[in-house]
């Protein structure tokens, strides 16, 4: 498959069901107190460097932008999907979502990989790696898992 069927292809299954997933989610953070207080650590961070704004990539229908909000950083989100920006809109006003990067196209190459892959992929930006939560996501192929990094 060709990275623009693959990017088209993830488009549009996320159009496709970005109203049920808005539903479906909307409280999911309530039952996640590890990432919930992951969250407030990050925005305490962000605070305590001075502020700035915050990218949500791949924000979806911006439950954690929306949460970052609440906690007090200027966060925006980011996301492929039309559909799931026009949910996090309708579910968020008032907090900035676009479509790909800034309202511009963007090329995406999206591949699940192991935390400590990304986390060298931050050192080498220039990034150091704050905290590190690896938690069970009901996949044993991946782990999933949390970074914070600031440089």
């Amino acid at each position: 498959m060709l990275e623009a069927d693959w990017v088209a292809d993830t488009r549009a299954s996320y159009d496709t069901v970005a109203g049920t997933y808005a539903d479906m989610f909307r409280d999911e953070l309530r039952g996640q107190p590890v990432i919930r207080h992951l969250l407030a650590m990050f925005a305490e961070l962000v605070r305590d460097a001075g502020g700035g704004p915050v990218v949500d990539v791949g924000c979806g229908t911006g439950r954690v932008t929306a949460h970052l909000r609440g906690l007090g950083a200027d966060a925006f989100g980011v996301d492929l999907s039309p559909g799931m920006v026009a949910m996090a809109r309708r579910d968020h006003p008032g907090i900035r979502f676009d479509v790909g990067y800034g309202g511009h196209p963007m090329r995406v190459n999206v591949h699940w990989r192991p935390l400590e892959r990304v986390a060298g992929w931050l050192d080498g930006a220039g990034l150091r790696t704050e905290l590190r939560v690896e938690h069970d996501i009901g996949d044993e192929r991946v782990s999933g898992g949390m970074l914070v990094a600031r440089g």
